[in-house]
């Protein structure tokens, strides 16, 4: 790559490779350090020694205020897989059917649906779908307004690849009458033959006019992946349970997800965490993506660069590449046509799975750009009836860049943006791996793409939370016209929750919604200041120790709340979804001396013991530090 000019921190127009970056940051410069594992919570960190590489010689030069931790490996160590984090299921709220399916009284089988007792999970039976429309209803079980559930069970299948499940809940007034379907997710699996766990995240939102009382699921078995490999579909399903939930940050019965597995690229690289570095100019430097999906017949990017993204998606040809790189931002090459047919995926290439196709593709890319600036291959899935496409590609993607490197390794990941979080353990579990690195919708609950009630960010939580889905989740996606008018809260919401990157789809959507006519667009630039300056605390575990109880139930049309561990001191990071004023009063298990904003290091509150009261403004956000 081209060595960057160099600027400060605050320079309004940051280049590509400085964007976001820890060289930037003298608190995150590189650090000597022995090369030991160290333990974060149930993670296992790999702390690499400065060492000469193939790429270029890294900076052991000694860190001036932090040390930069990183969570991936050098060539000969691994990371660890811990085992899964403590999960207890939460207490079921009783309803009108017995949730381990024994009895049959509140169950309607609907096809070819069916008890069966060769197989459950507990007890003497399980509910088996065998084709599909084969549905059971289960309903009705009593709900409480303004208030977070969690509808759980386990499921089981015995194929590869795996059937397609839907889960529909729906909410009924106290009357017995319908209201509105609050959720329908898809969502499977990541083994065969084996009882795994399911969660779908439900919010009872208020209805004007209605007083809500009931909810009613239904899970159907939807269809199956196309596939030459496809040869049975069965499914059992079993424990199925409606539990209450405090607030959206414990739908899951657990903080921490599982570890994921890293990608230890050549070019870019990401850890267990989702965090992802980038090689530049003989170095590896943090970076947190901030994507924008262009508008193609805009003829000059560098205005996304001037306001902080460093990112461009969607790139298909060489040309948008050199567009992008001319404008200082990293691009991502989509490979989404190679992946899904015209029928699947409308306005794909007809040449689905055509690896000559990808291998003329991939020659013309390294030619004329010689990757020079990208991030990640992309992915756009929002179907999931393909799968020797989809696995024939990935496969031959990855052997083709492995090849392309001088050191026979891969260079990039696969990135996917999946619009059906709960059935990503699809596609990197342990059997098999497609991807690298997923990112998922994170557009507010209040969207009317939505009508109010789905919320997208407890599905950016439960893709996290998943068990046995190797990749991190780490980028999250606002679409317009969902985004309304303050989009920094709604990044920093996803920040608190563990995004570690963000993307937004797009400027000129449609010829009619250009960048430049949004709300937040004229303070955008400010925005990514803070999160260049967030960007150590970011990095760090989305998880503590210490506990953090809040006067405010956590909601997402109401205030976020997230917790990091920074040098040995404790924050906070807020963000109000509201259009009022909030003031809220928080209680740590330890005594606070003081209370800091994090950018400033300005005192803004005063604690007494454990507590302290914090006024956040409307759609306003804060960082907090407590000593």
């Amino acid at each position: 790559m081209t060595t960057p000019v160099k600027n400060s921190l605050r320079s309004s127009i940051p280049l590509r490779r400085h964007a976001l970056a820890a060289c930037l940051l003298p608190s995150l410069l590189l650090s000597g350090c022995e090369d030991t594992p160290t333990s974060l919570g149930d993670h296992t960190l790999a702390i690499p020694a400065a060492t000469n590489t193939a790429q270029g010689k890294l900076d052991a030069s000694p860190s001036r205020e932090r040390t930069y931790i990183s969570t991936l490996p050098d060539e000969n160590q691994t990371i660890a897989r811990t085992r899964s984090f403590p999960h207890q299921r939460p207490s079921a709220t009783p309803g009108d059917f017995d949730p381990s399916f024994e009895g049959r009284n509140g169950l309607r089988l609907i096809g070819g649906a069916a008890f069966d007792s060769s197989e459950a999970h507990t007890g003497a039976q399980s509910i088996f779908l065998n084709s599909p429309g084969d549905a059971f209803e289960a309903g009705m079980t009593a709900v409480e307004e303004d208030q977070w559930y969690t509808i759980s069970g386990y499921m089981k299948l015995d194929s590869v690849p795996k059937p397609i499940t839907n889960i529909l809940i729906q909410v009924y007034d106290k009357s017995g009458r319908w209201a509105y379907n609050a959720a329908d997710y898809t969502f499977s699996v990541s083994a065969n033959r084996k009882w795994e766990e399911f969660i779908a995240p439900v919010y009872i939102k208020r209805l004007p006019g209605r007083k809500l009382g009931f909810l009613k699921i239904n899970i159907r078995y939807k269809e199956n992946p196309d596939s030459a490999q496809f040869t049975d579909a069965s499914v059992w399903i079993d424990d199925l349970r409606v539990s209450h939930a405090k607030d959206s940050s414990q739908l899951f019965g657990f903080e921490k997800p599982e570890a994921r597995t890293p990608f230890t690229g050549r070019r870019t690289r990401i850890d267990s965490l989702g965090n992802w570095e980038v090689f530049d100019n003989g170095e590896w430097s943090p970076l947190f993506p901030l994507i924008i999906y262009p508008d193609f017949q805009e003829t000059d990017w560098n205005k996304y660069r001037e306001k902080g993204f460093n990112t461009v998606s969607q790139i298909n040809y060489p040309g948008g590449a050199k567009r992008a790189t001319d404008a200082g931002l990293y691009w991502m090459w989509d490979i989404t046509s190679y992946l899904y047919s015209a029928d699947a995926f409308p306005g794909s290439n007809p040449s689905t799975g055509d690896t000559a196709r990808l291998q003329r593709e991939f020659d013309r890319f390294e030619q004329e750009t010689g990757f020079d600036g990208m991030l990640a291959f992309y992915w756009d899935n929002e179907d999931l009836n393909e799968w020797d496409s989809v696995q024939k590609i990935t496969d031959r993607l990855k052997t083709l860049d492995a090849a392309a490197s001088n050191e026979d390794a891969r260079r990039f990941p696969i990135y996917m943006n999946s619009k059906h979080t709960l059935a990503n353990p699809l596609f990197m579990n342990d059997g098999y791996s497609f991807i690298d690195i997923q990112g998922c919708y994170v557009n507010p609950m209040t969207n009317p793409h939505t009508k109010g009630y789905q919320s997208e960010w407890a599905m950016f939580v439960a893709n996290d939370k998943m068990a046995r889905l190797k990749s991190p989740t780490g980028i999250g996606v606002i679409n317009v016209p969902h985004e309304g008018d303050h989009i920094e809260p709604l990044i920093f919401a996803g920040i608190a929750r563990g995004m570690r990157g963000f993307a937004f789809w797009r400027d000129g959507y449609q010829g009619k919604y250009s960048i430049e006519s949004r709300a937040w667009w004229p303070t955008f630039r400010q925005t990514t200041e803070k999160i260049e300056a967030m960007l150590p605390l970011i990095r760090q575990p989305h998880w503590t120790d210490w506990r953090l109880e809040s006067s405010i139930p956590e909601r997402e049309d109401a205030l976020v709340i997230g917790k990091r561990d920074l040098d040995g001191k404790r924050h906070i990071i807020l963000a109000s979804l509201s259009d009022q004023q909030q003031t809220v009063t928080l209680t740590t298990d330890e005594a606070i001396d003081g209370v800091y904003d994090y950018f400033t290091g300005d005192v803004i509150a005063f604690p007494e013991g454990k507590s302290f009261d914090f006024t956040i403004e409307a759609h306003g956000t804060a960082v907090l530090r407590l000593e």
